[in-house]
């Protein structure tokens, strides 16, 4: 039996190469997020999509002024004005909303740093590339944009939520090897070293993969790690694809492969607890 999961509204304009593109840049920073001091952020560009649903989900929606062409969650986000994509961002577009805080990755504002200093705007830097770094970068957003209080409570909770999936899935005897796809052609898969890696163990799962953050694997790679479960992203939503079922694995044989295209999967943020809920019920076959 093949299971699909809900289909959501599409967010990226591109498709699997963009996939890729994304969940590497959200991860781009090259150290530590740090807390920022001084004056408080009133007017802000964000430009990756996992640090606007935190400032949305900590109160600060209202202080955003712009965001990327990839922005589209919470609802309110997609009437913002747009700057251009992640790597592509229009430093004048972003001038042009005046803002005193521009958030992304290290390596995103690396290139505008200069500009957007001697605009008066302060370059706020954030990491999502592990669990622990949401909840570091959520905590940088807080203090940031003077929702400290709301930060933090927000952490707890995922803390909670997590811990409980945590708690449910070390109950269950017999861990399958599962391969997470995020790519076709290429065929990217997710590894150990990737949150969505994070999210597979804590979700009960044993990863097939087990060196890398998103290796590229050959169908032989495939083949030798011979999955129980195969979950494949897809954006837009559809159908399995009809080359899949036919992989010499056990997952194809038994119809354990499965489509997602719920992009909270692929975008760590305040919707962690749900993304892994539903590698959870992915994973041990849990109805919906």
């Amino acid at each position: 039996m093949y299971l699909k999961c809900h289909p959501l509204r599409r967010h990226w304009r591109a498709r699997s190469g963009s996939l890729i593109l994304l969940v590497i840049l959200t991860g781009m920073a090259c150290k530590k997020a740090a807390p920022v001091r001084g004056q408080t952020c009133e007017r802000v560009v964000c430009l990756l999509p996992s640090a606007t649903e935190t400032l949305f989900a900590i109160g600060a929606g209202p202080q955003v002024k712009a965001v990327t062409r990839f922005d589209d969650f919470p609802e309110k986000v997609r009437k913002l004005p747009k700057v251009g994509g992640i790597i592509d961002a229009s430093p004048e577009a972003i001038l042009a909303q005046a803002p005193d805080c521009v958030i992304g990755t290290s390596g995103l504002l690396s290139g505008l740093s200069t500009r957007l200093e001697s605009a008066g705007a302060r370059p706020v830097e954030v990491d999502y590339s592990t669990i622990e770094q949401v909840f570091e970068s959520t905590r940088v957003l807080g203090v940031a944009t003077g929702h400290k209080d709301r930060a933090e409570a927000l952490i707890r909770k995922l803390r909670q939520g997590i811990a409980k999936i945590d708690q449910k899935a070390k109950k269950v005897r017999t861990r399958q090897n599962v391969l997470f796809v995020t790519s076709l052609h290429p065929l990217y898969v997710a590894g150990p070293e990737s949150f969505i890696g994070r999210m597979l163990n804590i979700a009960g799962g044993k990863n097939c993969v087990k060196k890398g953050k998103f290796p590229l694997w050959s169908m032989e790679t495939v083949i030798k790690a011979n999955p129980d479960k195969i979950i494949l992203f897809q954006d837009p939503c559809g159908s399995l694809p009809a080359e899949v079922k036919k992989w010499p694995v056990t997952a194809a044989k038994t119809g354990m492969v499965m489509t997602l295209c719920d992009e909270s999967v692929v975008r760590p943020g305040p919707r962690l607890v749900h993304a892994i809920q539903k590698l959870y019920d992915l994973i041990h076959h849990v109805p919906r």
